[in-house]
């Protein structure tokens, strides 16, 4: 698959190469979950013509001395040397190839940092010592990239830790976009319908490679999408679950049990305590804030934070397919009962899905950059519910939008009257200019254009 997007990433790390040749050291630390196209994008961003480009990938499951072996061949290959060089240690490593930068500029790549905790715990503090005692003599781009979200961050963000706040770019990486997923899906199959890349949407979360292992399988439709992931050879479920494992070690009851809980429907906080003896505000914090895999959903209006009505969603919507489909099923699955489920899959996927599509709207409405907020409303007693509100309060614009699989099943009428009664609520949008608008399954389709920012300018 050919390179997609990350415009913006790709001219961060462009600029720190600028900064590098011009006579300084940066570090980058880039993160972001497995398979979404960290390595891709390192070596599509980086001009390797500019300066010699040193990759190295940190083999957790290979001892330390092979990997210092490694990296010593990979040294030799980069810089052209005359004769193989042979490191005893990384700090020896290291200590080369930072004496060289400050002759001439130097790329250092790490794949999968965080893995020296296993390899080789002491490489942080070394990394640490030879960073501060060099970086201002040599001209060093260092790169390291790590997928273990909640690693990466107690590397550079723990204020215990040896290389705590050494970077200077930190990048998170995320799936792709709704619109650039469209965009990436017209590419290879220009007549899809707007269920076709939903089902994508669900299926991959977004992330680059699952994208790929569908498109280049030649799978367009949603059903051959669910077969896909039910194909042994298919490695997309295991990898979601190999994801958790990573972050969570061996600390992971609690919160399987919390994910499997809001992808049934207890998305409520208030609901999600009461099936705990023990508080889990810190597991529900973590999974928030350190792993990325829930975020609050509070209503549009909503002032001092009142936790009595934040409701969670899964961010990533394959875990949020696995754990609501496949995860309660474990036991069937091993037991080779896969047509089963599959069917049953099948059956309830159409409805299922209305959800999906409301959180692909909200993740397009975000990534267009007009709005000061993008979210949805429910009121107290949940008699009324609005599916999506942006707002911009620079131009005093709200815009409401209904959003059903089915156009033919909005009533914008009711909408108008759910958008009165939110007003009455939050005053402040009284002097708002209202904009109404459906939203369904048809702009997904590849002859639609998904609402862009320009179209809410007039």
């Amino acid at each position: 698959m050919k390179f997609y997007g990350r415009e913006r990433e790709t001219s961060i790390l462009l600029r720190q190469q600028d900064i590098v040749r011009k006579g300084g050291s940066r570090f980058v630390v880039l993160t972001g979950r497995r398979r979404v196209g960290k390595t891709r994008l390192i070596l599509e961003a980086l001009d390797s013509s500019k300066m010699p480009f040193i990759y190295d990938f940190v083999y957790k499951s290979t001892s330390e001395e092979r990997n210092v072996a490694i990296f010593s061949e990979v040294i030799t290959d980069a810089l052209h040397l005359d004769h193989p060089f042979k490191a005893e240690s990384f700090e020896d490593a290291l200590l080369f190839i930072f004496k060289r930068a400050e002759k001439e500029p130097i790329a250092l790549i790490f794949d999968e940092f965080q893995n020296f905790d296993v390899v080789s715990p002491t490489m942080f503090e070394t990394l640490q010592k030879l960073w501060d005692l060099h970086k201002n003599r040599m001209q060093l781009l260092l790169v390291v990239s790590g997928s273990v979200t909640s690693a990466i961050r107690n590397i550079f963000e723990n204020g215990r830790a040896p290389l705590y706040a050494r970077q200077d770019v930190l990048l998170y990486l995320p799936p792709f976009t709704p619109t650039l997923l469209k965009k990436i899906f017209r590419d290879y199959c220009p007549n899809f319908d707007g269920e076709t890349l939903l089902g994508l949407y669900i299926l991959t979360g977004g992330v680059a490679q699952y994208v790929e292992t569908m498109l280049e399988a030649g799978v367009f439709t949603t059903e051959g999408m669910i077969e896909c992931l039910f194909n042994g050879s298919n490695r997309i479920l295991s990898e979601a679950t190999t994801a958790l494992a990573a972050e969570f070690k061996g600390n992971s009851a609690v919160y399987f049990d919390i994910l499997r809980l809001i992808a049934s429907g207890e998305t409520k906080r208030s609901s999600l305590l009461t099936h705990f003896k023990e508080d889990i505000s810190g597991h529900l914090y973590r999974l928030e804030h350190v792993y990325r895999l829930i975020e609050r959903v509070e209503p549009v209006g909503q002032t001092n934070g009142q936790r009595n009505r934040i409701r969670f969603e899964i961010t990533d919507e394959l875990l949020n397919f696995w754990f609501t489909f496949l995860e309660p099923k474990q036991l069937y699955l091993e037991a080779g009962k896969s047509a089963q489920i599959y069917r049953s899959v099948l059956a309830a996927f159409p409805e299922w899905s209305g959800r999906s599509l409301e959180r692909f709207y909200r993740k397009h409405f975000e990534s267009l950059g007009c709005f000061t907020e993008v979210g949805c409303w429910w009121d107290r007693k949940g008699l009324n519910e609005i599916d999506l509100i942006a707002v911009d309060d620079l131009s005093r614009k709200i815009v409401f939008c209904e959003i059903k699989r089915n156009e033919a099943k909005i009533d914008l009428n009711l909408l108008r009257v759910k958008a009165t009664e939110f007003v009455q609520l939050n005053p402040k949008y009284a002097s708002y200019r209202a904009v109404y608008r459906k939203l369904s399954l048809t702009e997904l389709g590849g002859d639609s254009e998904l609402p862009s920012a320009d179209s809410f300018l007039e």
